[in-house]
């Protein structure tokens, strides 16, 4: 079988390279023009891409070195639940030395305890750690330890350009060009290019970005409109120099009209501002980023996007992945991290691409499924307490709620109750990381103490807190600066 994919950076190469090792016997081939580029000043990712980078066969010490990235053990929001203070979402799972779990506890369990109590968990196990710029590593006993879960904060365009390079070496076949015309329908036959070649395959991946080329543009395919509940639509990205300092962790500060992001790499942060443009212009908002900042910023660019997702990914023989799927907005790195998931159901449904119709309908109503997940979790950030403007106040506004989110808190946390984890699986999230914003905006304190009560949790994860704090504090003396890991690892 010939796979053909439209479009390189990120989602295209990392295609290749997991068709590539799924399916081995399979001709891969991608076409992708350097005149477009890659989209981003800098991009941050979950757990699931760091775990495809192992799938796939990646060294992470020469990965790091080659794209210039760096460890992302947290996500740090700035003035999102108090004026001058932030909170954090850890990645999961904690490591095993400082997690609940070492000491006879849940992690679940205990960010509930968290939670109705009021105990801050950016003052917990590794989040602590790195928050003072430590890497999820330590030398104990001289010996390199893990103390942490991390991911990766990337530099776009060196990550597009090693992935393209890995993906070559081990036997996928780059055409330079752009495409200018897709032919037949069902199924697509053929893609023409600016050169004046035509590729001819047997399946597709559309990666061709916002550009959209076949589900969006070809198949016309119906669009879900998700900009009632996420009304930014805007996004104007710029460098800011690297600190002495290089934090394991990527930054959202919010803001007037939405938020700003600071994602580092070893030389420079990818920053920008993403905001609603009905509310603020791109100037204004330069300008409100400049007075944050304290300093003048060069714009690498000014897009345009809108919330939503197509309603098929997969139309017969194409399957639409990244950015030509669809899009929320660039908080908690859904895009990447929601491609990933799809690629994985193909390798665990679709033996060696056997497919059929159920396999279609399957992958379009799970691919559904998790962007309506995502934008659950998205929008649940946005329940800020202390922010009151136009734009804040849209998200406090039960009707703008996303159908999911209504649902699931109605059935799962309405009065005094508190299932967190049949919630948490009605939204597709972790019920950690719903935890971890539920606390920072003081959602559902009291059912989380009746929780407590219920299940007589207080004394034992109190006892499970002193434990995970004594550890962290011998940790956090032999830690490695993250600086220093880099440059040495």
């Amino acid at each position: 079988m010939k796979i053909f994919i439209l479009g390189g950076g990120t989602a295209g190469w990392l295609t290749a390279l997991f068709l590539n090792k799924t399916y081995p016997s399979f001709k891969i081939e991608l076409i992708e023009s350097d005149e477009i580029g890659v989209l981003g000043a800098g991009e941050s990712t979950t757990m699931p891409f760091f775990n495809m980078l192992n799938y796939i066969g990646i060294d992470h010490k020469e990965f790091r070195k080659e794209t210039k990235s760096t460890c992302k053990s947290v996500v740090r929001f700035d003035n999102w639940h108090s004026n001058d203070g932030y909170f954090v979402s850890p990645m999961y799972p904690w490591n095993s030395k400082i997690s609940a779990e070492t000491y006879g506890g849940n992690t679940t369990e205990f960010f509930i305890y968290c939670l109705a109590n009021g105990i801050d968990i950016k003052s917990k196990g590794y989040s602590k750690i790195a928050l003072r710029n430590k890497s999820p590593f330590a030398l104990i006993d001289g010996e390199l330890n893990q103390i942490g879960s991390f991911t990766y904060q990337i530099n776009a365009k060196l990550t597009a350009a090693y992935l393209r390079k890995i993906a070559i070496s081990r036997g996928v076949i780059r055409h330079e060009g752009k495409v200018t015309k897709v032919n037949g329908r069902y199924p697509i036959e053929s893609v023409e290019d600016n050169k004046g070649n035509t590729h001819t395959f047997d399946f597709v991946f559309d990666c061709s970005g916002f550009a959209r080329l076949i589900i969006g543009k070809h198949y016309q395919t119906n669009w879900i409109d998700y900009s009632k509940h996420l009304t930014v639509d805007s996004a104007i990205p710029f460098f800011l120099d690297m600190d002495d300092k290089i934090p394991p962790y990527s930054q959202a500060t919010a803001m007037d009209y939405g938020w700003m992001f600071k994602v580092p790499t070893q030389e420079r942060y990818g920053s920008g501002y993403v905001f609603d443009s009905s509310k603020i212009s791109a100037e204004d908002a330069k300008r409100e980023v400049e007075l944050k900042l304290g300093r003048e910023v060069n714009l690498v660019n000014n897009f345009k996007f809108k919330a939503g997702i197509y309603e098929n990914n997969w139309i017969d023989n194409c399957i639409s992945l990244g950015l030509a799927s669809g899009f929320l907005e660039p908080m908690s790195a859904t895009n990447i991290g929601g491609m990933i998931f799809q690629l994985e159901f193909i390798r665990n449904n679709v033996k060696d691409f056997a497919y059929n119709n159920n396999h279609i309908s399957e992958f379009n109503a799970y691919s559904k499924n998790i962007s309506e997940g995502f934008l659950s979790l998205i929008f649940s950030h946005y329940l800020n307490p202390i922010r009151k403007n136009e734009f804040w106040d849209h998200y406090k506004d039960e009707d703008n709620y996303p159908k999911l989110l209504t649902q699931s808190t109605d059935n799962f946390l309405s009065n005094d109750r508190f299932d967190i984890y049949d919630f948490a699986q009605s939204i597709n999230q972790n019920p950690n990381k719903m935890l971890t914003v539920f606390s920072a905006h003081s959602l559902y304190r009291k059912n989380a103490q009746i929780f407590c009560e219920i299940f007589n949790l207080n004394d034992k994860y109190k006892r499970i807190e002193n434990l995970i704090d004594t550890e962290t504090e011998k940790l956090l003396e032999c830690a490695i600066d993250h600086r220093e890991f880099l440059d040495k690892y």
